[in-house]
Order: C-alpha cells, then sequence, then structure tokens
C-alpha cells in the first residue's frame, strides 16, 4: 500500500476519533474560560447577570437538527457551603424540568485543580417532548452557583462522550 494513502488513512482516523477543533472562551466578569467546538455558535441574545455563554452546533447535511448546546449560568445565594447550595441548585433542576426527571449518575470530579459535582441527567424537553441527555457540572464558590449544562440526544451523548470530555476538562475558573 502506498505510504501517502496510509498517512492519508490514519490522519483520517485521528480526525474522526478526536477531531472537532475547539476555540478558546475567556469571560473575564465570571472568571472563566472554556473551549467549545468552533463550529458552534454563540447566540449572545440569551446573556444576561445569571447567563453567560449559550452556544450551540450548527446543522449539517448529517445532522439537518442538532441538539448539542452548552450553556454556563450563574446564581446568587444565600448558602453558605457547598452542600447546602447544590441542594437549591437540585430543587430549581426539579422544578424546571417537570416531566421525566432522572439523575442517572453523580459524581465529583476536579478540572484543572477545581472541584466541581457532575451530574448525568435524563429528561424529557419542556419545549418538544423529546428525549434528552444532559451532562451538568455544578461549582459553588462565594455565594455563587456556577452551572455548566451539555445537552445532548440520547443518541448524539454516546457518540460525543469524548468530545463533550474534552470540553468539560478544558474549563478553567478562577476565584
Amino acid at each position: 500500500m502506498n505510504n501517502k494513502v496510509l498517512v492519508f488513512i490514519f490522519l483520517s482516523i485521528i480526525n474522526y476519533s478526536f477531531g472537532q477543533k475547539l476555540r478558546k472562551i475567556t469571560n473575564t466578569d465570571k472568571n472563566y474560560e472554556i473551549s467549545i467546538p468552533e463550529d458552534w455558535e454563540e447566540n449572545m441574545s440569551f446573556y444576561s447577570s445569571s447567563l453567560s455563554l449559550m452556544a450551540t452546533k450548527t446543522a449539517t447535511s448529517e445532522d439537518l437538527k442538532p441538539v448539542e448546546a452548552i450553556a454556563i449560568k450563574h446564581l446568587k445565594t444565600d448558602q453558605k457551603d457547598f452542600d447546602t447550595a447544590y441542594n437549591e441548585y437540585l430543587g430549581l433542576l426539579k422544578n424546571y424540568y417537570t416531566t421525566n426527571f432522572q439523575i442517572a449518575k453523580t459524581e465529583n470530579v476536579t478540572y484543572n485543580g477545581v472541584e466541581f459535582k457532575k451530574i448525568i441527567v435524563k429528561i424529557t424537553s419542556e419545549i418538544n417532548g423529546k428525549n434528552r441527555k444532559n451532562t451538568m457540572l455544578y461549582r459553588y464558590s462565594n455565594g455563587e452557583s456556577m452551572m455548566i449544562t451539555l445537552t445532548s440526544t440520547n443518541k448524539n451523548y454516546e457518540k460525543n462522550k469524548e468530545l463533550y470530555q474534552k470540553i468539560l476538562s478544558s474549563l478553567i475558573t478562577r476565584e
């Protein structure tokens, strides 16, 4: 087999497996940076004091109505510790997702030296009734809760697990 063909096949496999190029977004007001796929579109019209990032996957010929999105939300809280603030956040989630809300997995994780609570949630969308599988990260610091949500369909969640991990592990937060 020709060496050029082998190199092409190898590079194609690398691009397919690890492929999404990411671009860094830095928010100096909320003290974080995160990398998202370069072809995801930011929708700044949703930005407010409580929503600092909203980006969605763009439609392609293979996926005409993509569901993938990332949002970063912030909520001031009177709670004084992580566990109490986290329980407050869970209550907000359960009130928001009133239909078919299920926590599939919870774990403590550390990204770039900062501890988070990671939650995998299965929900039914209130907007269109479709099943979703979301990855949510929760952090509490200095009277503010920070929530990062990656939204996906069940099928795309399985297909893009590595990409979602790459996005989440790029998160850097500062006090």
